[in-house]
């Protein structure tokens, strides 16, 4: 399955509304290969809003994402390594992870890493 077409605002409507709106839409994104969806759909499996709280499932979107090169994803798979979400806790690898997302401009892999 492919995504509907939609507009800026029509996508806009729908990630400011209801989580349990969002994440279809995000999941389909996210299969499709868009690494801002797979980030956004990996936060909300992380908090479990809009759908059923999955840290493993997280991990894996995460990691999709920062393979692709994504900052904030990027970031993300420190904070899993660091602290155990869907795989073991590594602070090693998740230092490795903050470098890069700080390297990649992210403000938070930019913290993360300073105070790793």
């Amino acid at each position: 399955m492919t995504l509907p077409s939609i507009t800026t605002e029509q996508l806009r409507a729908v990630l400011s509304g209801p989580p349990e709106n969002a994440a279809p839409w995000l999941q389909l994104a996210a299969e499709q290969g868009l690494p801002e969806a797979q980030t956004r759909f990996g936060q909300l499996l992380l908090e479990g809003r809009g759908v059923d709280r999955n840290l493993q499932q997280a991990f894996r979107w995460f990691t999709r994402a920062a393979r692709a090169e994504h900052p904030m994803a990027m970031n993300m798979l420190g904070r899993c390594y660091e602290l155990g979400w869907g795989v073991a806790a590594d602070p090693i690898v998740a230092v490795y992870w903050y470098r890069l997302a700080a390297l990649a401009g992210s403000d938070w892999g930019m913290y993360n890493y300073a105070t790793a």
